[in-house]
């Protein structure tokens, strides 16, 4: 039997494909616009969600909001 994270490693490659094959029959009136879509993607999706080893293994939305917290904890006892 399958485990947990095999199923969900699963379901994202299959997530990831839908998401190729609407960029693939998207037709785009210019280079700039598919370009556009592209980037919206990348930093839409794909970044802000993926874990990073340099970040201690968070996601960049994650280490932010450590990091403001700290600051704000800093700020605050000085």
């Amino acid at each position: 039997m399958e485990n947990t994270g095999t199923i969900l490693i699963g379901l994202f490659v299959l997530y990831a494909a839908a998401k190729i094959a609407a960029f693939i029959f998207e037709r785009f009136k210019t280079r700039d616009e598919a370009g556009f879509a592209v980037f919206s993607y990348i930093e839409g999706f794909y970044n802000p969600r993926r874990r990073h080893s340099t970040l201690g293994y968070l996601s960049p939305v994650e280490f932010e909001r450590m990091a403001l917290a700290e600051s704000a904890a800093m700020a605050v006892g000085g």
